[in-house]
């Protein structure tokens, strides 16, 4: 009894040690859910979705990744601001009959203006006699440049940032993870070779029976990819409309400003954003008339506006560039089949020359494009074997034996139909 004892206490020792042992090599929870949130900004960053795959290029991912990301910021960034700090601080010469604080309200909900003939003028002191540059003393038949985008940019950049991610999230939607179907999780680089050689045969076997059904695919993704290109030149014309007809020529001139000397005019940041503008606030005075009140009026956020939008100036018109000649190549590509073999031997570098030759010549447009997405995502060992596989399968003896189904068809409509006209010979 007391050997019996001793040994079931041995066997709950060694059960708690084992015990700790496995609690101690698995990581804390607060770990694992650091590990997997890095995991996810690595796929965001590199472009993959939650099971790794790509469905799309780098420059499309530039539109729905990084552009949204920039507008997005952008926007947090000003409504940040705002809640931190005034948007607009005035100040008149009458702050006892109207405070401030109503002042402050009413140019932030109406607007402010600059005067466009004190733009050149020098602010230096003591040679200047203005206040600063569009701000001063003005007849009232001079011309007014008036600013009401200001409350407006957060909201604007926002809705410029969502539709940046339109395009991808129409595109997914009619993708409809047949990528992924197709890969059968042949993407990972560690898979048992029978799994894979199965997995293989089935997606060959795939590829055989629906081969020419997927134009319509690739249809969808070229109009995803024209609609990125009409969405960044249509947001940099929306912008310029926001801003006044101020933002078309805004980089270069921002651009030449830095380049060529200040001088003594404002600069084009300061005339398309001025930090300083002027806001008439109209009283009604004891009598029943009008008095109005001239303030003037500093505007804080403009010194963010002006270099978000610069930046945006220069990623729009470089995506914008970016994109046209990326379309170009697509339908050049689409067009020229003798594109097709480089376009992908450079993809799959690993496969047969021989190979990659023999499919790209006999597959449609369609299919081929779907097998170019297949190689960006399929290990290069496993897609070098599905190019082999595929290659033995479409090759000139399918060829052949492709061929020669419509004319066995043809005869055997041909034997139908005398037989046919026997039996009705016959019968008359």
């Amino acid at each position: 009894m007391e050997t019996k004892s001793r040994l079931a206490n041995s066997i709950d020792d060694r059960d708690e040690n084992v015990k700790l042992v496995g609690a101690g090599s698995r990581p804390p929870p607060d770990k694992m859910a650091l590990s997997e949130m890095f995991a996810d900004i690595s796929r965001f960053i590199k472009g993959k979705g939650p099971d790794g795959i790509r469905i799309d290029n780098h420059l499309f991912q530039l539109h729905y990744r990084l552009t949204t990301f920039i507008f997005f910021a952008s926007s947090t960034l000003l409504c940040a601001s705002s809640l931190f700090g005034n948007p607009v601080t005035c100040h008149h010469a009458d702050p006892d009959r109207i405070s401030n604080d109503v002042i402050n309200t009413y140019c932030w909900v109406t607007s402010t203006y600059t005067l466009p003939h004190l733009l050149t003028a020098s602010d230096r002191y003591p040679t200047s006699h203005i206040a600063y540059h569009g701000v001063g003393a003005h007849a009232a038949s001079d011309e007014r440049r008036y600013h009401g985008y200001y409350q407006w940019v957060a909201f604007v950049l926002f809705l410029q940032g969502v539709a940046f991610y339109v395009p991808h999230w129409l595109w997914k939607l009619s993708e409809g993870r047949r990528l992924a179907s197709l890969l059968q999780e042949m993407h990972v680089p560690v898979v048992d070779a029978e799994d894979r050689s199965t997995r293989l045969t089935n997606t060959v076997r795939y590829l055989r029976t629906s081969l020419g059904s997927y134009s319509s695919y690739l249809t969808r993704f070229v109009l995803c990819e024209l609609l990125n290109v009409a969405n960044v030149i249509a947001n940099i014309f929306i912008t310029d409309r926001f801003l006044g007809g101020q933002f078309l020529r805004y980089g270069p001139r921002v651009l030449s400003h830095f380049i060529t000397g200040s001088g003594t005019g404002a600069s084009p940041m300061s005339e398309t954003f001025p930090k300083l503008t002027k806001c008439n606030f109209q009283l009604v005075g004891g009598s029943g008339s009008v008095e109005t009140i001239d303030s003037v009026c500093v505007m804080p956020l403009n010194i963010l506006n002006e270099k978000i939008y610069m930046v945006l100036w220069f990623w729009l018109a470089l995506l914008a560039v970016a994109s046209v000649l990326a379309f170009t190549w697509r339908v050049v590509a689409m067009s020229a089949t003798a594109l097709r073999v480089p376009m992908l031997r450079a993809t799959a570098r690993l496969a047969d020359p021989r190979d990659v030759a023999e499919v790209a010549e006999r597959l449609p447009l369609g299919d081929f494009f779907l097998l170019t997405m297949l190689a960006k995502n399929m290990d290069s060992v496993a897609f070098r074997q599905l190019m082999s596989e595929l290659a033995r399968e479409l090759g000139p003896a399918s060829a052949r034996v492709m061929a020669t189904i419509p004319k066995e068809i043809a005869d055997s409509q041909t034997l139908i139909r005398q037989a046919v006209e026997k039996r009705g010979a016959a019968v008359e």
